[in-house]
Order: structure tokens, then C-alpha cells, then sequence
């Protein structure tokens, strides 16, 4: 990824903080249940990719409880001169 140019795109369910609709928390269950993973808030999201060295740009949630869309990107960090220029993430 290029850093301040690549995007990426997440496209899943993401549940509010609290007052979770039925089919979300359903949904957040199964996943628990089948494959020992779990439905993520907006919070916890951008926890996750701050730790992996991403920077959130923009959230879209849709009204009601279908999937939403989180575009992040590797921030730009200038290094000493290199063929790219940027750190490699």
C-alpha cells in the first residue's frame, strides 16, 4: 500500500455502542457461536486499524441495521530519501 494513496475499503456490519438492533446482535452471536469471532462497533473498528497502522477516514452507516462502509488509509510518513520516499507499511 502506498501510504496516503491506497484506500481500504471494509464493507461489514458495524454495530452501534449501545442499543443493538435484533438481526445485528443475532448476527453478532453466530459469528461467536460458529467461528469464534464477533461483530464489530464503529468504536472498536477504528481501534482495530489504528493498531494495524491505518488512519480512519470516513464511516458510512446505513439507517436501520444493514452493512456499512469504513475507508481508511496508511498515513503519510516521510523518511529519509528512498526509492519511494515513504515508510513501508
Amino acid at each position: 500500500m502506498v501510504p496516503g494513496y491506497s484506500k481500504l475499503l471494509v464493507a461489514n456490519i458495524i454495530l452501534p455502542d449501545e442499543h443493538i438492533p435484533l438481526r445485528q446482535s443475532g448476527l453478532d452471536i453466530a459469528m461467536l457461536c460458529m467461528h469464534s469471532g464477533s461483530q464489530r462497533s464503529e468504536t472498536e473498528w477504528r481501534v482495530l486499524l489504528g493498531e494495524a497502522g491505518f488512519h480512519v477516514i470516513r464511516v458510512w452507516k446505513p439507517n436501520g441495521d444493514g452493512d456499512g462502509i469504513i475507508e481508511a488509509e496508511v498515513p503519510m510518513e516521510v523518511l529519509k530519501e528512498g526509492p519511494t520516499g515513504y515508510v513501508d507499511q
